[in-house]
Formats: structure tokens, C-alpha cells, sequence
């Protein structure tokens, strides 16, 4: 098994959204295929052509483990996360993420919080 320290990774599906994951510590075989990444997970996701330092994420999740299955370019997480999106946050006991369809499901006790939209 490989270890690193402060790792970063990304990538893009097909339509071009970026995900971008960053975590204290990554861990999983020199091929690369399977990752444990731990310690202040952060994931976010952002529209195709949005530049990931000036641009809200339109998917940004906290946690402090996942696993990430990454020719599949999934993630899944077993301790509580964080979600914010537009208009809405969600607090769960875990979640699984499939980067190339978008689809993104919790589970365990959860706690939703939805915003009204703004007056028009």
C-alpha cells in the first residue's frame, strides 16, 4: 500500500463537470484503482468551464473518510458527512457518489435543510 500526505486529486466526466477531492491522507495499491482518503475530506464538484478558485461548487460534501473507487469514479462514505448545494444542506450518516451520472444518494438519520427560493 501507498501512503501520501495532503493528497489532491481530480477529475472530469463526460459533460465536463470538475470534481475535485482533497484530504489530509490518501492510502490504496500502487495501481491507484481503490483510495482511502481521511482526515478533513473535502469534495467538491463544479460546472463544466468553472475555474475552481473563483467558482461556487455546485456539489460540496465534508467528511472525514471515503473510499473512492476510482476507474468508476465513485465515492462512498461510512462517517457522517456535510452536503451544501444550491439552496439546500444535508447532514447524513454516509453517502454514495457516482461522478459519471451525477447521482448522489444518503443514507442513515439525516437532516435536510432547504431554502426558499429568493424573491423575483
Amino acid at each position: 500500500a501507498t501512503t501520501v500526505f495532503r493528497a489532491n486529486s481530480m477529475t472530469v466526466d463526460a459533460t465536463g463537470n470538475l470534481l475535485l477531492a482533497e484530504s489530509q491522507r490518501a492510502e490504496g495499491p500502487a495501481s491507484g484503482d481503490r483510495l482511502t482518503l481521511s482526515g478533513q475530506v473535502h469534495v467538491r464538484r463544479f460546472a463544466p468551464g468553472a475555474d475552481p478558485a473563483s467558482a461556487t461548487p455546485d456539489l460540496d460534501l465534508r467528511t472525514e473518510s471515503l473510499s473512492a473507487w476510482v476507474p468508476e469514479r465513485r465515492l462512498r462514505g461510512t462517517a457522517a458527512v456535510q452536503f451544501s448545494g444550491p439552496r439546500m444542506k444535508v447532514q447524513a450518516a454516509g453517502f454514495d457518489y457516482h461522478h459519471g451520472s451525477g447521482r448522489l444518494q444518503f443514507f442513515g438519520p439525516s437532516r435536510t435543510e432547504l431554502q426558499a427560493p429568493g424573491k423575483k
